[in-house]
């Protein structure tokens, strides 16, 4: 069998007896373990979400017979957009292309872009040592930092960013083959590599995995909601995700605001995570009754909340780069129609699909009306739950799209 390196920062760990749901990179190397593969998966001292150290030193992990965890160090960062966030990512890339030479040659590397540097690393690595390298596109890096620049000093930011898109453009032309989540991303890829469309470089969209939960689960969820002044037998739209930029819970609050004045409303949304904007969305809700905040859930916890929620909530900024998240694909799993303000391929999925109800981004009477008419219609959210269950099972379950993104990387190695 083969031994192959995984490259990602920034997913759940199996590691420290912690009770995250495993992403992406997680879950295939289940499946690359259990047929036999040897993996090692590259990952950070920092855990992304939490913007927490997991650890400080650059421990090894072996969690199972075929999958060990190498750690790579770089300094703490508070905040997704920040310098000590970028100078994070050049610590680790060294601190990879020194250790990968300490270890035996693998037959692939599969790198998660971004970030840059680790995948410019992997490539020059490929390059050296007669090692295909593919690159997993999940985030427009570097572009995504150039808007939160005004149009008019683009030209200044990509002058400042010329190391970031040198090294992009390296990546993508360089390396074996590029995979993407989503057609835009895979398009937008090719093009800065000045690649063509070929049968190595594939789409393979995010796939989740649904978990259980307990009885003990349920309650510690239940207790939540009372912390909250919720209830867990109340019709419930929920939000579970990071509180970063391209995220957009005002507009969902502000809804929330004309729903309380309504006669009728019978509704709650529950919002459940953390991160850098928490503080201002918590006191932007301050006496909105229908609106509680549950912070992080476990994976248990998670999969009993979102079967208990009638509607999620996929809230983005209007400039959202985001083609078809996770968090879409994690409502569609335990079969949950949403409120969307994604454009793009998002909308034309789930409207296509009749799994979601589209509204403009910043709009909050536009998503008030459609919550209040949606929530007491249960025939139409029946009929909704159904086809979300009918795309995720078609598209995106994680044996199905990390099964065949298995393959691929097999089929590579046997070139």
């Amino acid at each position: 069998m083969s031994n192959i390196w995984l490259i990602t920062v920034g997913e759940p760990l199996p590691i420290l007896d912690n009770e995250d749901r495993l992403w992406r990179t997680g879950l295939l190397s289940k499946i690359l373990s259990d047929r036999g593969h040897e993996v090692l998966w590259w990952a950070s001292t920092v855990d992304h979400l939490r913007k927490l150290y997991i650890m400080e030193n650059e421990d090894r992990f072996q969690t199972s017979d075929n999958i060990s965890i190498q750690l790579l160090h770089g300094r703490l960062y508070k905040k997704n957009i920040s310098f000590n966030r970028l100078i994070n990512h050049a610590e680790i890339a060294r601190r990879f292309s020194y250790l990968s030479r300490l270890e035996s040659k693998p037959d692939l590397i599969l790198c998660s872009f971004p970030t840059i540097e680790l995948s410019y690393e992997a490539v020059k690595y490929g390059q050296e040592f007669g090692v295909p390298v593919v690159l997993d596109v999940r985030d427009l890096w570097p572009d995504i930092f150039l808007s939160v620049l005004p149009k008019w000093i683009n030209w200044f930011g990509r002058m400042l960013l010329y190391i970031y898109f040198f090294k992009t453009r390296y990546a993508f032309n360089t390396c074996h083959s590029i995979l993407g989540i989503s057609e835009n991303y895979l398009n937008w890829a090719l093009s800065l590599g000045g690649r063509i469309r070929c049968s190595n470089n594939l789409v393979y969209p995010l796939g989740y995995s649904v978990g259980d939960w307990t009885d003990s689960d349920e309650l510690s969820v239940k207790s939540r909601f009372e912390r909250c002044g919720l209830s867990l037998y109340k019709p419930t739209v929920c939000f579970v995700g990071s509180f970063g930029r391209t995220y957009d819970l005002e507009t969902v609050i502000n809804a929330a605001k004309l729903l309380q004045k309504r006669e009728g409303w019978m509704g709650q949304i529950a919002i459940c995570g953390g991160g850098e904007r928490e503080k201002e969305w918590r006191d932007m809700a301050e006496g909105v009754s229908d609106v509680g905040f549950m912070g992080w859930l476990s994976a248990r916890e998670l999969s009993c909340m979102l079967s208990k929620s009638v509607m999620g909530l996929a809230a983005y900024a209007s400039q959202a780069p985001q083609g078809i998240p996770n968090k879409i694909i994690e409502y569609l799993a335990t079969g949950l129609p949403m409120f969307f303000s994604l454009g793009g391929e998002a909308r034309d999925l789930l409207q296509t699909a009749q799994c979601g109800i589209y509204y403009r981004p910043g709009d909050c009477s536009s998503l008030a009306e459609s919550m209040f008419a949606i929530i007491k219609d249960k025939s139409t959210l029946d009929a909704m739950s159904e086809s979300a269950l009918k795309l995720y099972n078609q598209n995106f379950s994680a044996h199905v799209v990390y099964g065949a993104l298995a393959n691929h990387l097999e089929n590579i190695i046997e070139q």
